[in-house]
């Protein structure tokens, strides 16, 4: 049963202790199809009176909502760009403590504003992977925040969910329209004398330990089976390169099959969230995680060997800036190796690859990068395209980055 917490209210953290009630119930709501199986309830009581940083693995787009129901402490999550208004929640988010990071360079403020959270007693929030997961496999190994875990010097909390991602994946759709089993695991992981006396690389070790998640791997091991119309409503929003004819956009869904409009290639996602049928492998396209490294694999090459590569489709956008201005305007988004290009019919906008290292996804709906505290969401025409913006934006930066390792070496 999912565990029902009595709220703590922290010391002076700039909260709206009603709003954040408000809050609550509404996460309650938004969790209410998934189980979480805590495997040893953890004593806050050891916090009581402190300020504590929650770090967590963030693979299903149900997860911050999870920590907040859990954790009976006001929580200042922090988020990339300027995320003001961008929830469902009816109310004022910028009464729930949220920080908003500035990805695109180093951010002094945010950083002020984090240390004197927790100084103050408050609770921090922070996903190291620093977006949504989109295949059930951590993005990363490596959480590189321990030099500033040091340097805040309050108590570690680690929350770890596995299963989440079968759950509620960010390409689904719908719910699978009952009750669904998520693993919990919370452990301190740093107390006040553990983050004097260990080492930054030791700390990003035990960090890999505690977060670090494979769903895939957890779902063998633990044996639970997935059921529902929904299963893989939406998928082809996410998986968009057949291998059989190489065609790209040209899956649809029908039951729990995956199949190709041009070619009639299919798979079959079974009840373990494992692909059979038809061009599909062990070593290859067993699982979403495998299929989608396969495209990445292939938008490398070519991003690699063609060196006019590019994408251009008809999109629309909005912007978020700080402080809550938007605007938007619809046209086309072209991305290619230099950068992507914003073009309407009066204002055009370019972004060089470097001013957008990190790059959100929401499959079949937008793309989302930052730039100076700004937030640009793009909504192409066909959102089956989304994955494959963010894919090529990633590839370049990758390519970027190994240019740069061989001039500097």
């Amino acid at each position: 049963m999912k565990k029902k917490t009595k709220m703590i209210q922290a010391s002076d953290a700039g909260f709206d202790p009603a709003l954040y009630a408000q809050f609550l119930k509404y996460c309650r709501k938004r969790t209410k199809n998934v189980r979480y199986n805590i495997e040893e309830p953890f004593d806050f009581s050891l916090l009581e009176g402190k300020g504590f940083v929650v770090v967590s693995n963030y693979t299903s787009s149900l997860d911050p909502f999870a920590v907040c129901t859990l954790v009976p402490r006001q929580l200042s999550v922090v988020v990339p760009g300027a995320m003001f208004g961008k929830t469902s929640f009816p109310g004022d988010v910028r009464a729930l403590g949220i920080i908003e990071k500035n990805v695109s360079s180093n951010d002094y403020a945010a950083a002020h504003r984090m240390y004197k959270t927790v100084r103050e007693g408050g609770g921090l929030l922070l996903f190291p992977e620093g977006r949504i997961g989109l295949t059930g496999e951590a993005m990363s190994d490596r959480f590189y925040i321990s030099r500033f875990l040091k340097i805040l010097g309050v108590p570690v909390l680690a929350i770890r969910f596995d299963g989440a991602y079968f759950a509620h994946p960010a390409w689904r759709r719908r719910d699978l329209g009952h009750k669904v089993p998520v693993h919990v695991t919370m452990r301190l992981l740093f107390d006040e004398a553990q983050l004097k006396s260990y080492s930054c690389s030791e700390m990003d070790e035990e960090l890999k330990q505690a977060i670090y998640y494979n769903d895939y791997e957890w779902q063998k091991r633990e044996g639970v089976l997935y059921h529902g119309r929904n299963l893989i409503d939406g998928l082809e929003n996410l998986i968009y390169m057949c291998p059989r004819c190489n065609g790209e956009q040209c899956f649809s869904t029908k039951r729990k099959e995956l199949v190709c409009q041009s070619c009639g290639n299919s798979a079959r996602l079974g009840p373990d969230m494992r692909f059979c049928g038809a061009e599909v492998t062990d070593d290859y396209f067993g699982t979403i995680a495998l299929w989608h490294r396969y495209q990445q694999q292939v938008e490398y090459r070519r991003v690699l060997m063609q060196a006019g590569y590019s994408l251009t489709v008809p999109a629309s956008w909005s912007v978020v800036a700080v402080g809550g201005a938007r605007y938007g305007a619809t046209g086309e988004i072209t991305v290619q190796q230099y950068g992507i290009t914003l073009q309407a019919s009066k204002v055009t906008y370019r972004f060089a690859a470097k001013e957008v290292p990190l790059v959100r996804c929401k499959p079949g709906v937008y793309v989302e990068f930052y730039r100076e505290g700004e937030t640009w969401r793009v909504y192409p025409k066909d959102g089956r395209t989304c994955v494959k913006i963010a894919v090529m934006i990633e590839q370049f930066l990758r390519l970027q980055r190994e240019k740069a390792d061989k001039i500097s070496f």
